[in-house]
């Protein structure tokens, strides 16, 4: 009997032992569990380097389902480098544009009028050069018209305009026009004759604002 009492006593002491082991082990799978469930959490996250427009890059986290419009706006996954640097701004470009214009027969206003007809040209801010093609000047001498292209040109800081002219239509012709931008009137020479023109000037990717006729 003594002998049965202390295998049973050591038996109990054994089965007491293994109770906080047991203990342990549940309560680290439930933290394994609970982990899992944490990376499951991010899954929907992810890390950018996101381009504001004339600012530096800066790292963000965003949902997944906003990266397709960060995307179409230039920014990159991943954190910024120290590379990277802020999108340069779209190439500016202004145009002139005028329905008619008023051409003399002599080299001043005063000289008679001699034809009509719209003019339009565009140039690049950053250069001033003309873009080709990208202009021309109908010439309306009744009941005729001309369609002379603009082929090259220039216009300056200060306003300064320099064109050439070819035509094919209704016959082949060459000649220049040399004269001012002011505000929204063009004038100047045309083939040594006097030309204006009051108009529009439109520009786009500087930040420019439209400017109207008054």
């Amino acid at each position: 009997m003594m002998r049965r009492g202390f295998g049973i006593a050591i038996m109990t002491a054994l089965l007491a032992l293994s109770l906080p082991l047991s203990a342990v082990a549940g309560h680290d799978g439930g933290n394994d569990h609970g982990h899992r469930g944490g990376d499951h959490g991010h899954r929907g996250k992810i890390t950018i380097c996101h381009m504001p427009q004339g600012t530096q890059p800066v790292t963000i986290t965003i949902s997944t389902a906003a990266w397709k419009a960060h995307k179409a706006h230039g920014d990159t996954q991943g954190p910024c480098s120290t590379s990277q640097k802020p999108p340069k701004p779209a190439q500016g470009t202004c145009a002139f544009n005028a329905l008619t214009s008023i051409y003399n027969h002599g080299a001043t206003n005063t000289s008679p009028l001699f034809a009509t007809g719209p003019i339009h040209f565009t140039w690049a801010v950053a250069t001033g050069l003309v873009t080709v093609p990208g202009g021309s000047w109908n010439e309306l001498i009744s009941p005729t018209t001309y369609f002379n292209n603009i082929t090259s040109g220039s216009v300056s800081g200060t306003g300064a305009v320099s064109l050439s002219f070819v035509r094919t239509v209704p016959d082949s012709n060459a000649f220049s026009f040399s004269g001012q931008l002011t505000g929204t009137t063009l004038t100047g020479l045309m083939a040594g004759n006097y030309f204006t023109a009051s108009g529009t000037v439109n520009c786009n990717g500087t930040g420019s604002d439209e400017h109207d006729d008054d």
